[in-house]
């Protein structure tokens, strides 16, 4: 401890307690029989002079001053061996009720004082191994606690993380749910859209037949005409050929045949007109024969095309009727997956709130292991410190807690030795190694910790707590002050609460 941290003068020495030898068992009935043996001697002479003569000899007067003094030596010898050994049983009691199980306790005889002694160290024994097996124990338990509170602040990230992501991937799925109602809707209206012009391209592919059928008669019309014109060019050829006979027998008539000669010649120009006309008929018969045989043959191909047409839009509506009976069913296995993802995040929602509760436990329950260690840690046992791993670099955790131990040992001797406390110095909270550690180190590579902060507010409460404490002594109101350093006040339990949090910090560290 700092040795600007407390001062304390002492009236009386108390080290040569600590060097007195060792007393046997009989040094206290020595003292005894003594002192009975020169108390007897006065009485006795006492006897033998009033038996004698009646008067008392000067000599006598020298033996019942002796005798006195040897009373009052054997006295005053037993009172300061008693004291020593009951101070030295009241040492070793406080220490053992202060926690400290370091030191062995030695019985200095046989009598029933080093009886006491002895059970006294039968139970700093027992205290040992059982503080030695619940600190083990509380080791274990902290060590376990802290292993499920991580993992459970894991599961429960996780189990957020995935309630977030199964919550848009649902809102994705509602979309696209509706996506594929809506999908499934105008592949419905497509379906029906294909239906109809099914119905009809299978019009047009009946009209289309009529009109080939159509052409097709007028195929066989126009070649009725061609054979008619064929007719009429004949009829006409032979009616030429019999006006120019007409007209070399009018010739040969004479005057008489003149007129018969007139009418030959217009029956014949007449027959060469119409053999004309029938030729030009017959050229645009031909001509459209050919072009209604062209017309037939596009027409025919039309049909072709138009068979080939229905058909497609046949395949086509059969197509669109599976498709919409695909998007149908599509739609519904969206909404079945839609319900179940929704059940799935309602119960993601319920496992991450279950996992958070279970987090939250978790951290009770460390925080309860870490209170226990704490307490397992108040006490000091002999083998150095535990073998617990320090979560801080560059911190003596131990040597912190037994330093803090010691400012109860202090106040006990200076209540003890009716001593005085620096109570100014005993007031501040950056005199002391924690304090230095805190506002030096401590502050800088922590200062932005909550517990960390803890720390600071529990350190300096502890330092007002102890110096009310030195105030009183410093009053010599002594019993008071010893009550007020007692397990259960004020003073015991500020320094609880450093000790809680130094445990947590050597445990965990100050996040």
């Amino acid at each position: 401890m700092s040795k600007s941290a407390m001062v304390v003068t002492t009236r009386n020495a108390t080290a040569a307690d600590a060097t007195q030898p060792r007393l046997s068992g009989g040094s206290l009935t020595v003292g005894c029989v003594g002192a009975a043996v020169l108390g007897a001697l006065p009485l006795l002479s006492d006897a033998i002079a009033w038996a004698g003569s009646g008067s008392v000899a000067p000599w006598r007067w020298a033996v019942d001053i002796v005798t006195l003094a040897g009373v009052a030596g054997g006295i005053a010898w037993t009172m300061r061996v008693m004291a020593q050994r009951a101070r030295q049983i009241r040492r070793d009691m406080l220490t053992l009720s202060m926690g400290d199980l370091r030191q062995t306790i030695t019985p200095s005889a046989d009598d029933a004082l080093g009886s006491l002694q002895r059970e006294l160290a039968l139970l700093q024994a027992a205290l040992t191994d059982i503080i030695r097996a619940v600190r083990h124990a509380s080791n274990e338990v902290v060590h376990s606690a802290i292993e499920i509170e991580q993992g459970a602040r894991d599961v429960a990230a996780r189990a957020e993380s995935s309630a977030a992501a199964l919550e848009e991937s649902s809102a994705a799925l509602e979309q696209t749910s509706s996506t594929s109602a809506h999908t499934a809707d105008l592949v419905a209206q497509a379906a029906q859209l294909a239906q109809s012009n099914a119905a009809s391209a299978e019009r047009g592919g009946q009209i289309v037949e009529r009109v080939v059928e159509t052409m097709r008669r007028l195929e066989e019309s126009s070649a009725r005409i061609r054979d008619i014109t064929s007719v009429i060019d004949g009829i006409a050829f032979q009616t030429n050929i019999l006006a120019l006979n007409a007209a070399v027998e009018a010739a040969r008539a004479g005057e008489a045949g003149r007129g018969f000669a007139v009418v030959a010649g217009e029956v014949r120009s007449l027959a060469q007109r119409s053999g004309q006309a029938a030729k030009e008929i017959k050229d645009l018969i031909e001509r459209t024969v050919e072009e209604v045989a062209q017309g037939v043959d596009v027409v025919r191909g039309v049909g072709d095309v138009m068979r080939d047409i229905v058909a497609s839009a046949e395949r086509n509506r059969a197509l669109m009727e599976e498709v919409a009976n695909a998007a149908r069913e599509q739609q519904q296995g969206v909404r079945q997956i839609g319900e179940a993802v929704q059940e799935l995040d309602r119960n993601t929602q319920q496992n991450a709130a279950l996992a958070e509760e279970t987090a939250t436990a978790a951290t009770s329950q460390r925080d309860a292991a870490l209170r226990m260690a704490a307490l397992v840690d108040e006490f000091r046992l002999s083998g150095g410190h535990s073998h617990y791993p320090s979560a801080v670099q560059g911190l003596d955790v131990d040597s912190i807690i037994d330093a803090h131990r010691q400012w109860k040992v202090k106040l006990r001797d200076a209540i003890e030795n009716r001593a005085t406390v620096d109570v100014q110095t005993l007031r501040r909270d950056d005199c002391c190694a924690l304090g230095k550690w805190i506002y030096g180190e401590g502050q800088q590579r922590f200062g932005g910790q909550p517990r960390f902060a803890e720390l600071i507010e529990r350190h300096k409460h502890f330092h007002q707590v102890a110096a009310d404490v030195g105030e009183q002594i410093n009053q010599r109101r002594y019993r008071e002050a010893e009550d007020a350093i007692a397990p259960g006040t004020a003073f015991s339990q500020a320094t609880r609460a450093v000790v809680q949090v130094l445990s947590a910090a050597k445990r965990i560290g100050f996040n």
